[in-house]
């Protein structure tokens, strides 16, 4: 089947970042300004997500938080997500940035998209975020073998859950045989709902739909079809970023019983730049404040502090500052290494 795109961007947000580097105060669009500019006015920027995302909301909100409870100035800026913002760290153009699992060893491997090994360290997770397929409530496909035939966005096409599922659907002898098309979340969920396309990613930010979820199940009733667990293994086995996770119909309708998919666990990653002590206050201002950040809006339920150690990934450093508050708090796992400071 041919593979098409119904969205290119003219200008990547990386990009734009580079031809502005050089303009040592100049803002970049959508009011964020370039890492290198920023430091020189003692700004710390995060890099976030598309405006109104799970990614963005919670950036921004993290952001804010530093700002009342700390004496740092930090800024939020959209990016295209958790990939670009991993480049925008190697490249030096942003101080954190929100980030997803699933991409972590690619880019401090420098493979693929990366094309040189980033230096980076994970300061806390905050969410997970679980990719369910699915389909209109009265569709012909029962399981993902179904979907040979059929036509299929996993969102954008440099996305981890692209790479997800072609892996996934490669092991289950299926791939070559979908039509595959891309696009952003919200022309994904567009193009679903006008039946341009037959499955999508249903996207759950700690077990429940993210806000453009809620939006399209408005309109149209969507079911929620499982992996198989050898699927999500071997996928796991080539990607340690990529969890097995199960939906439950509890927090999410379109299932009516627990079921198998996958997830990435969101992960707010670090420049080297970023010091000890700066790490340190942001995740303490994050933490002392828990309750106050969860009440920003449901996106932010999973701040917590077990939760934020409990998802930190064995394989990759943590960052100074926020390991030694996880162990001032009791909560640091000794499997944890720490990034040198």
């Amino acid at each position: 089947m041919a593979n098409r795109k119904f969205w290119t961007p003219d200008l990547s947000r990386r990009q734009v970042l580079k031809s502005t580097a050089g303009l040592a105060a100049a803002p970049v669009l959508m009011g964020g300004f370039s890492g290198l500019a920023a430091a020189q006015q003692g700004n710390l920027v995060f890099g976030s997500a598309s405006l109104g995302s799970t990614g963005y909301v919670i950036v921004e909100s993290i952001s804010a938080v530093v700002n009342r409870h700390t004496d740092m100035r930090t800024s939020s800026m959209s990016t295209s997500g958790g990939a670009e913002n991993l480049q925008l760290i190697g490249e030096g153009m942003i101080d954190m940035g929100q980030s997803a699992s699933t991409d972590w060893p690619a880019a401090t491997a420098g493979e693929g998209r990366f094309g040189s090994p980033i230096e980076m360290s994970q300061m806390f997770a905050y969410t997970l975020w679980a990719t369910i397929p699915i389909v209109r409530a009265d569709s012909d496909i029962q399981t993902a073998r179904d979907l040979a035939g059929y036509r299929v966005s996993p969102s954008t096409a440099g996305g981890s859950t692209r790479r997800t599922w072609e892996m996934m659907t490669e092991f289950l002898g299926v791939k070559d045989d979908i039509d595959w098309t891309y696009g952003s979340w919200r022309e994904t969920y567009d193009a679903f709902l006008s039946g341009a396309i037959d499955c999508c990613p249903g996207l759950l930010a700690g077990g429940s739909p993210s806000p453009l979820m809620q939006e399209l199940q408005a309109s149209v009733d969507v079911r929620g079809l499982g992996w198989p667990q050898d699927a999500i293994t071997h996928a796991n086995e080539v990607n340690a970023g990529i969890m097995a996770y199960e939906v439950v119909p509890e927090r999410w309708t379109g299932v009516s019983e627990p079921t198998a998919c996958t997830a990435s666990v969101g992960l707010l990653a670090a420049h080297p730049r970023v010091t000890a002590e700066q790490g340190y206050e942001i995740t303490k201002a994050v933490f002392d404040n828990a309750e106050e950040v969860r009440n920003i809006s449901m996106e932010l339920e999973n701040i917590d502090l077990d939760f934020a150690v409990r998802y930190l990934m064995d394989s990759m450093p943590v960052h100074p500052g926020s390991a030694q508050y996880f162990k001032e708090q009791g909560v640091w796992r000794d499997e944890l290494t720490i990034a040198e400071g």
